[in-house]
């Protein structure tokens, strides 16, 4: 039940420690033994020991900041982000704008992410040993597309344990946000993309 049932962290009316409130309550939803978080992305909600910076402009900045990134870096297998509407901001805009952030700069610290940030490439496997990790966007040009999963493929075997046996890639998938997921074949990838042994 663990992977399943969870926790809302919001609006609390006291603190238990000195950090902040975001985090210190964070910690305690993982103290339950869940790792499933509700977060509102609102700082107003979090002000216990915090010093958030008064010029946010949009969720994206929100989500940027040291402390949801601390957040974001725990090991919760699920976190839900949620937040208050502005009515005088565009709704479809805003949520566009945070899903991109998180895409190209925070899945590193969830369940099984990675992104290509700043021209360095950073993932981590889930408990199973898979790696999900964002490459593109369906706007990207097809070479780009090839040569960032290229670049994902080698930074993945750079990383192979010295001590690892056996064919390190097993399988490859590679599908949309919402789409149906496409089985790759891995010699023919391996040979368009990086020649790279697997």
């Amino acid at each position: 039940l663990r992977d399943v049932m969870g926790v809302t962290h919001v609006d609390g009316k006291y603190f238990l420690t000195h950090k902040d409130f975001l985090n210190e309550g964070a910690d305690q939803v993982l103290a339950t033994g869940t790792h499933v978080i509700k977060l509102y992305l609102v700082p107003s909600r979090y002000r216990w020991n915090s010093d958030w910076p008064s010029d946010l402009k949009s969720l994206t900045e929100v989500a940027q900041t040291p402390y949801f990134r601390a957040a974001f870096a725990k090991p919760f297998n699920t976190i839900i982000l949620t937040t208050d509407v502005n009515v005088d901001d565009p709704i479809t805009r805003r949520l566009i704008d945070l899903v991109a952030g998180i895409l190209t700069s925070f899945l590193n610290g969830l369940i099984a992410a990675g992104a290509l940030v700043d021209g360095k490439i950073e993932f981590r496997t889930d408990r199973t040993n898979l790696v999900h990790v964002p490459f593109g966007k369906v706007s990207f040009a097809e070479e780009a597309l090839v040569e960032n999963l290229g670049s994902l493929i080698e930074a993945i075997v750079r990383e192979k344990p010295s001590g690892a046996k056996g064919q390190y890639i097993r399988s490859m998938t590679v599908t949309t946000t919402m789409g149906p997921g496409i089985k790759l074949d891995i010699p023919a990838t391996l040979s368009t993309t990086t020649g790279a042994g697997v």
